[in-house]
């Protein structure tokens, strides 16, 4: 069963997507795979529309754990250190399965140890393809094979393919331990295909299940068009930059998307790859290939200036007309530059506190300080490029005031500030963003420590709670000793009785074997008085006999008990009422002593049959028994009802405690009529120690 299905964990990422929640999780409610074989996590990015509690509401059996920010790759890597499957599904919220989605999926990474990874046909909602797999293009972009094609068959063949879609896509959960989990810097798209690229430099395979289909809402997670294209464009720059980083000043122009994009994305694009390029190949190098990419960045800036050119020259003939307005604007501008540096000078001092405590709170982690004293540095430079800012903005402003005449060259000077007004704001926003994420860092690490003190408490007040159960358990071994002593004190005693009775017993036997030894014993009593009183028994026991055939039904109590001289014997039996009465509770006390010095176990029998066919065992009418045991030199009664039917319990008086029945037999009633009642007790050997029996009258 394990084999053929394994343990899967399909991860779910959600970012304010409960409109699309329902419809995908109850498609996982009706996959044909044993539903204790796969569990289903939900990582949410810090959604406000009330995804966490709809889905704790209403799917119980999903486990889902909670980011505070939205970072797609991070939170799938969260998904997959908390899987407890063989194999891990990357799965978009804003899909519905097929029945056999995952069953196929699991078939085909089956069918080679080679293989690292499956991925699904992804279909849109009109039937159409999304994707069958990755197609590379020139400038290293990455596209989805098949798209807007109809589905007429042609990949319907499995067959080994260069990245798959983490829309929907099957991992062994090994392979990250061998290449790494998901680079957290690509946040989302394109981190699929730097997966892919990673375990295929390991050797490994990547294969497309055509029989795993999967419906998918062209970006139904309602995610801004520029966003998307800003993530592309960057996200493929890392890309290169990792692993052919020679050829990025050749491939940033790429198709020329990067210049439709907003200068402060712009910006915020070379500034994350200068990041990675610092990490992945150190300052110097880093600086080298910069150099180069500089160059192809001031080519792209001088076509976009030059597309933008006309729209420039209208903004100048307005401006000319604006003159007056303008240098109070300048100056207005001029006012807001000083209080920007004011405040960008306060965060700085504010995040220069932050770290140097979280240097206090890290002082064991040499990783972690070494990470905070390269982004320190990158931010000392960045101040130091905001200063010379500054400088070069005061000098433009003394230039503006010596030029005030000629109206085009305030213009330029005005552009000049309000594009420098753009980039302060783009940094401010950068240090604002790196201040958020020392901050974060910061509670996580003091979440961190509260947690470890409410640890120390919970394992003190364990420690405390043992000591007491330690003290408790000594004060019962005390009380054991004391009634072990008492019991002891007891047994002594009981012994001492006992060798005073075999002293008795000794003395009696001592005194009948001078009595068997005398003449008048051996010529009178042995040949006269003895045959006399052996007629006499036998004529008592005659008479016993034909007093039991004659016994009327309203007779309560007979007793019989032939084998009174053993340790173990039945002293009597009574019936509440000499009639019974079938289906109703029937009352029977049975008195039954233990005369041995040692305690015993046997097992207590009832059998009833009707008087007339006593010989006659297969004419039993019920049989019933259960398990007693007693004290030594001790007795107890048994309380017993019976319905006469199915209904029986027997209760042991002394040990306040009912019996078990061990086994039943009933047969069929002849009439009403005169039955015998017999209690028996057998040994461990299923040998009859006594019986005793009544006989009672039946009214059905």
């Amino acid at each position: 069963m394990t084999k053929q299905y394994p343990l899967v964990s399909i991860i779910v990422v959600n970012f304010n997507g409960k409109n699309l929640l329902e419809k995908c999780f109850r498609s996982l409610e009706l996959l044909k795979y044993p539903k204790q074989r796969f569990e289903i996590l939900m990582v949410d990015n810090a959604s406000t529309d009330g995804s966490v509690a709809f889905v704790r509401k209403n799917f119980k059996q999903i486990k889902t754990l909670k980011r505070t920010n939205n970072n797609y790759c991070a939170a799938n890597n969260l998904g997959i250190k908390h899987a407890k499957g063989e194999f891990v599904v990357m799965l978009n919220n804003d899909v519905e399965v097929d029945c056999n989605w995952l069953k196929e999926l699991v078939k085909v990474i089956g069918r080679n140890k080679k293989i690292a990874a499956v991925g699904s046909k992804i279909l849109l909602p009109d039937g159409k393809i999304q994707s069958v797999g990755h197609t590379e293009f020139p400038y290293h972009y990455w596209g989805d094979q098949g798209l807007f094609e109809d589905d007429i068959g042609q990949y319907d063949k499995i067959k080994e393919v260069e990245s798959i879609s983490n829309c929907s896509a099957l991992y062994r959960k090994s392979i990250f331990k061998e290449v790494g989990l998901f680079d957290e810097d690509f946040i989302m798209y394109v981190e699929d295909v730097d997966m892919a690229f990673r375990i295929k430099k390991k050797g490994s395979k990547i294969y497309y299940a055509p029989a795993s289909l999967v419906y998918h809402r062209l970006h139904g997670s309602g995610q801004d068009d520029n966003e998307r294209k800003f993530y592309i464009e960057k996200n493929r720059l890392l890309f290169v930059a990792k692993y052919f980083p020679q050829k990025l000043p050749d491939l940033i122009f790429g198709h020329g998307d990067i210049i439709r994009l907003k200068p402060f994305l712009f910006q915020r694009l070379l500034l994350e790859l200068l990041d990675k390029l610092i990490v992945l190949y150190g300052s110097s190098e880093a600086k080298a290939l910069f150099e180069k990419i500089s160059v192809a960045v001031s080519k792209i800036h001088n076509y976009g200036e030059h597309c933008l050119s006309g729209e420039v020259e209208n903004k100048i003939s307005l401006f000319k007309k604006e003159t007056a307005t303008q240098q109070s604007a300048l100056v207005e501008k001029d006012n807001q530059i000083n209080k920007l540096v004011t405040d960008l000078s306060v965060s700085q001092n504010q995040l220069n506190n932050l770290t140097n405590e979280l240097f206090s709170k890290d002082k064991n982690s040499a990783t972690q300080q070494s990470a905070l004293v390269e982004k320190d540095n990158q931010i000392n430079k960045l101040v130091t490029d905001l200063s010379v800012s500054q400088n070069q903005l005061n000098n433009l402003t003394k230039e503006l005031h010596l030029k005030e005449e000629s109206s085009t060259v305030q213009h330029m000077v005005l552009a000049e500030k309000e594009s420098k007004i753009e980039d302060l704001l783009i940094k401010i926003a950068i240090l604002q963003e790196k201040l958020l994420n020392l901050l974060q860092e910061l509670k996580s690490k003091n979440s961190e420590i509260e947690s470890q003190k409410t640890m120390i408490v919970f394992k003190n007040d364990l420690l405390s709670t043992k000591d007491k159960q330690i003290h408790s358990c000594e004060e019962e071994i005390k009380k054991c000793e004391e009634l072990l002593n008492k019991e002891r004190g007891i047994v002594q005693s009981q012994v001492s009785q006992i060798q005073e009775k075999d002293k008795i017993i000794i003395q009696k036997t001592e005194e009948l074997a001078r009595i068997f030894n005398s003449e008048i014993f051996r010529y009178f009593v042995k040949p006269i008085v003895w045959p006399l009183l052996r007629f006499i028994k036998k004529i008592r026991f005659t008479l016993i006999q034909l007093a039991q055939i004659e016994i009327t039904p309203n007779r309560k109590k007979t007793i019989i008990n032939k084998k009174a001289n053993k340790n173990i014997l039945i002293a009597q039996t009574l019936a509440k009422s000499s009639i019974a009465k079938h289906g109703f509770d029937n009352e029977y006390l049975i008195k039954i002593f233990n005369r041995s010095i040692t305690p015993r176990k046997f097992r207590l029998v009832v059998d009833i049959w009707p008087h007339e066919n006593r010989k006659h065992p297969e004419r039993h009418f019920s049989y019933f028994s259960t398990e007693l045991s007693l004290d030594m030199l001790s007795d107890d009664t048994v309380k017993l009802t019976y319905d006469w039917n199915k209904k029986i319990t027997f209760h042991f008086t002394k040990k306040n405690e009912p019996g078990k029945i061990t086994d039943f037999w009933k047969g069929n009633l002849l009439s009403s009529e005169l039955y015998d009642f017999q209690v028996l007790i057998f040994d461990k050997d299923n040998v009859i120690i006594d019986r005793v029996y009544i006989m009672q009258k039946l009214i059905l």
